[in-house]
């Protein structure tokens, strides 16, 4: 799995709101976008659920339980970061 490093622009499609640019670091084996809690809060993204998340973080692999928000729009561009 790599790293990579990209700015991503986000809307919420329920809303009529202006996209907001973001520099993100993406994981490529990640499965979830992961924005930050501000972010969903200032664009006003539904919660539909909750669910466990783990994290790699070298041999410690911790889990949590996250909201997961609906209604992202993303666009992005990728560059690689090695």
């Amino acid at each position: 799995m790599d790293i990579v490093s990209t700015n991503i622009t986000i809307i919420n499609t329920l809303k009529n709101q202006s996209p907001v640019e973001l520099a993100a670091k993406v994981d490529t084996g990640s499965i979830l976008l992961v924005i930050p809690g501000e972010i969903a809060r200032q664009f006003e993204f539904p919660a539909i659920r909750t669910e466990l998340v783990k994290y790699a973080n070298d041999a410690n692999e911790e889990t949590a339980k996250r909201t997961v928000v609906g209604a992202v729009q993303r666009y992005a561009q990728v560059k690689s970061q090695k």
